[in-house]
């Protein structure tokens, strides 16, 4: 359980850091 949780946390993790991408790109916009 801790090793999905830890898999879970990291995508978390990226998806977060792709949606800032985007939040920065369309402020440029």
């Amino acid at each position: 359980p801790l090793f999905y949780l830890d898999k879970t946390y990291m995508l978390f993790g990226d998806a977060q850091e792709v949606i800032s991408k985007l939040v920065q790109a369309l402020k440029k916009l």
